[in-house]
């Protein structure tokens, strides 16, 4: 099991039909779960953002579960065991790099994708 950090979700990820089931989760859920997977699971954390203002914020709490991440511009392969967030500013500016971000200006994605299982 892997857990995975992205900022968008995407769709070309995904090598076949795939249900993807995203509900919005707070900082504290978001950390919790991690907590209990890597003591449940041993799962490695793998990050795929490069925002660094949002790396910091992130390890400032992450790194009181034992996480540490790092910038990563790296794609992003699928693997139907990861479990996923989507950490995601929540108004980007257009052409501007934010150089710092607080807990109010992200939102965190939970995302569960499912090939073989499909809505009408």
């Amino acid at each position: 099991m892997r857990i995975i950090l992205l900022n968008a979700l995407p769709l070309n990820i995904f090598k076949r039909d795939v249900t993807i089931y995203a509900k919005p989760i707070s900082l504290q859920t978001f950390l919790s779960e991690i907590a209990e997977d890597k003591i449940q699971y041993d799962a490695e954390v793998k990050c795929y953002i490069r925002h660094q203002a949002t790396i910091d914020l992130l390890n400032k709490y992450l790194e009181r579960i034992g996480v540490r991440i790092e910038p990563s511009n790296k794609l992003y392969e699928f693997h139907e065991t990861d479990v996923i967030y989507i950490i995601t500013l929540r108004k980007p500016v257009r052409g501007q790099e934010t150089n710092r971000v607080s807990e109010k200006d992200i939102i965190i994605w939970k995302v569960i994708a499912l090939y073989g299982c499909y809505l009408p």
